[in-house]
């Protein structure tokens, strides 16, 4: 998953501008190894730019990335401004998905209606970089520095080539 941007953001405190950032997590994984991760803040700004990369382990179960946008407040707790359900079944092993996707919150629903959020996603049954790298330090007991994930709009075998290279160190 590739968190891009935001885009008209709404500010949610009175004399400050919105200090956005991002909470993601996938259903469909047991409560052990559920893994919830966050994005940087970008403080004020209602038209964030992340271009932050991260990455899960999916399970048969895994149907819905959520991606809940917040605004941290120093002074009182952090507001939430809205939500982002993605289908990411509906992505399996179609490559690299680039989708805007309008942020929900019924309680905010006038201050939230044409923010919006750019999200990248790649969901695939092939073993990930990370795995490969598990992989081979197994094999030969050393780790070596991580090879990159091909990048949207970068080819798989870009990305089969760093595996490889990876791999033949």
């Amino acid at each position: 998953v590739e968190l891009v941007k935001g885009e008209k953001l709404p500010n949610m405190d009175l004399l400050r501008g919105c200090d956005a950032y991002a909470v993601m997590y996938i259903d469909g994984v047991s409560v052990d190894s559920n893994v919830v991760l966050t994005s940087t803040c970008k403080p004020k700004t209602v038209n964030p730019v992340w271009e932050e990369n991260f990455e899960w382990s999916t399970s048969q179960e895994t149907t819905t990335l959520c991606v809940s946008i917040w605004d941290k407040d120093n002074v009182s707790e952090d507001d939430i401004i809205g939500c982002v359900y993605i289908d990411i079944e509906a992505t399996r092993n179609q490559g690299w998905v680039d989708q805007w996707y309008f942020i929900e919150n019924p309680l905010l629903a006038h201050k939230v209606r044409h923010a919006r959020v750019q999200v990248r996603t790649r969901h695939s049954d092939a073993p990930t970089v990370a795995s490969i790298q598990t992989t081979a330090e197994a094999a030969t007991g050393v780790a070596g520095d991580s090879a990159p994930l091909p990048r949207p709009g970068e080819s798989e075998e870009a990305g089969a080539m760093a595996v490889e290279s990876f791999v033949d160190s």
